[in-house]
């Protein structure tokens, strides 16, 4: 009988121990699965942060090829007014060039038609009866 108690005690023991093993065991498994859970939790979070992250760059990058385009376009539009104002002033300055060589020209002209000199504001004048169709006769 005593050997029979000390067998069952022994059993008991054993399996007590294999119990605790198990136990063990058990507690590593469901460890391992939680910190599993916890890693690919934090994969999945960093793939978000890593997906925000792409597009803030690609929204910054949009807005900086916007604005360098609407900068692009305000240079190309004061550069084409800045050429359109030099030209403006360059046909004045030719026209008035030209005016000037006119004058001067019908001055010498008249001068040799009337054989007399004009001044300056005789021949303004002149002209100017000339342009709108009065002859000087006919006031």
């Amino acid at each position: 009988m005593y050997l029979l108690i000390k067998r069952s005690w022994l059993y008991w023991i054993n399996e007590r121990k294999k119990s605790k093993i198990l136990w063990k065991k058990q507690n590593r498994l469901e460890d391992a699965a939680t910190a599993q859970e916890e890693v690919l939790q934090q994969l999945e979070q960093s793939r978000h942060s890593n997906q925000e992250m792409i597009e803030q760059a690609r929204q910054s990058a949009e807005k900086f090829r916007e604005e360098e385009i609407t900068k692009a376009k305000a240079e190309a539009e004061a550069f084409l007014d800045k050429a359109q104002k030099q030209i403006n002033q360059q046909r004045e300055t030719a026209i008035e060039e030209i005016r000037s060589q006119f004058a001067d020209l019908a001055i010498t002209a008249a001068e040799k038609v009337i054989e007399r000199s004009l001044d300056r504001d005789d021949h303004q004048e002149l002209i100017d009866q000339v342009i709108s169709g009065h002859h000087p006769n006919t006031h």
